[in-house]
């Protein structure tokens, strides 16, 4: 029996599964974040190193057993980055045969089994990337919004904080940001918020909690909240439109998979909304897919296919039913 190791190395997370030819799951893990952008690729190699044998003991079995090892890393996005993590990571895989891939492409392969479509990936980042029938490709740099990106999560919470700031200051519209980001921080007001976050004593994981705050500010009818998500929309949907065209596949009906923990939050539908209207101006037919499976199923796909493997629906059917262990990964951080 081969068995195959996947990685979907993210700005939160790392998620590992180790499984077998025939599409059974063996064992799962979680650890910190891998994204070299965020946490340095020094701790990078540390998480991806301790990740893998963590996951092996999990599964009973030897690393050399290992008969392919499939990365979907964010954060690898330009030839120097995958020069990098390859240089960095390569001794950590010993003999192993391995890829390294953008981790837009495994949330593709585990939303889309037929292999082709697109895929908007919208987490602490976001990123689009698409692939047509006849396997020609497109993928969006992913960099800073300077150099034409787009940042998730990230760009919300500037948002929120711009309008919290600009109410405080009574030059702004109102909205109750101002009354609440305090609250969600542990700080009297917004200029204690203030201070803290420009002395850099509020963490980025604390800040992220604005997010789902925005959503629910949004539900009772915020305007500033509720535009700030119809605006995220649009700018997403024409990221999507955009690479659609670019590929000359907007005339088919194309799947599109959408990935990531804005997407799943849910709890107001004015970004999904917005991202329809806006996706719909430029392509007519197309299916939006909520990936039902983590990235890292995805992963675990391109690992097998790199061995021969056909993957096709009764593998997927025997992941599917794994799906209670990917939602209580072991080893979780």
């Amino acid at each position: 029996m081969r068995y195959v190791l996947a990685i979907d190395g993210g700005g939160t997370k790392t998620d590992v599964v180790i499984g077998d030819e025939r599409g059974n799951i063996i064992a799962t893990y979680r650890d910190s974040a891998s994204n070299y952008q965020i946490v340095g690729i020094k701790e990078t190699t540390i998480i991806i190193e301790q990740a893998i044998s963590n996951t092996c003991n999990l599964a009973n079995i030897h690393y050399s057993q290992l008969s392919y090892i499939f990365l979907g890393i964010a954060g690898a996005d330009l030839d120097y980055d995958f020069n990098l993590l390859t240089t960095r990571l390569s001794p950590s895989f010993k003999d192993i045969p391995f890829s390294i891939v953008n981790d837009s492409w495994v949330a593709l392969a585990a939303g889309s089994i037929e292999g082709w479509g697109v895929v908007s990936i919208c987490g602490t980042g976001s990123n689009v990337a698409a692939k047509d029938k006849d396997g020609n490709t497109g993928i969006l740099r992913a960099l800073s919004y300077e150099l034409g990106g787009l940042r998730g999560g990230n760009h919300i919470i500037s948002e929120a904080m711009h309008h919290a700031c600009r109410c405080d200051e009574k030059i702004g519209e109102y909205t109750m940001l101002v009354k609440y980001i305090p609250v969600e921080l542990g700080c009297k007001n917004m200029k204690e918020v203030i201070y803290k976050r420009y002395t850099k004593k509020i963490s980025n994981e604390s800040m992220n909690k604005i997010v789902k705050l925005v959503f629910n500010l949004a539900n009772k009818r915020d305007l500033v909240c509720q535009n700030i998500l119809i605006k995220m929309g649009e700018k997403l949907g024409k990221q999507i439109s955009g690479l659609i065209c670019k590929l000359n596949i907007q005339d088919e009906k194309v799947p599109i998979v959408l990935a990531g923990s804005i997407y799943e939050k849910g709890e107001n539908m004015l970004l999904l909304d917005s991202l329809t209207l806006s996706l719909r101006k430029a392509v007519p037919d197309f299916e939006l897919i909520m990936l039902d499976l983590p990235p890292v199923a995805g992963a675990y796909f391109e690992a097998l296919r790199n061995i021969g493997i056909n993957v096709n629906e009764e593998i997927a059917e025997h992941v599917r039913a794994s799906i209670a262990l990917f939602n209580g990964l072991g080893g979780e951080k």
